[in-house]
């Protein structure tokens, strides 16, 4: 009797050192995701920033060009250029907060708390 109490204490143990051991795997596999997804979207960011930065100063250029030769002077071209900028910063400044505040963070949320493809699968294996 007392070799069947040993026995079956080691055996929960057993089951629960395995189940502790998957749970801490599931948690590194799921940790890993999330970092590769967050990494990846700020590198996708990144290159398209840099990109749109080079589309932003070209066209600038163009348009600077544009104007100086509609109005015959390069100072009243790319000072129109200019003015368009300062008025689309204002812009961002009177709207910033609900830029910051409701894009971004959305955004990061959405990217944290959607189900994983591992939460998925075990979804799935757990109900069928």
């Amino acid at each position: 009797m007392e070799k069947e109490k040993d026995g079956f204490f080691q055996e929960t143990l057993q089951v629960l050192q395995d189940y502790v051991d998957d749970r801490l795997l599931l948690l590194k596999i799921q940790v890993a995701e999330k970092t590769g997804t967050m990494v990846s979207f700020l590198l996708n960011i990144l290159i398209i920033t840099v990109l749109l930065f080079f589309v932003f100063l070209f066209g600038s250029f163009m348009l600077g060009l544009y104007f100086s030769d509609v109005f015959g002077s390069h100072l009243y071209g790319f000072g129109l250029v200019t003015l368009i900028y300062l008025v689309t910063l204002f812009m961002y400044l009177i709207f910033r907060k609900y830029i910051k505040t409701n894009f971004i963070m959305n955004a990061i949320i959405r990217l944290m708390f959607t189900p994983s493809r591992v939460e998925q699968d075990i979804e799935e294996d757990f109900y069928d």
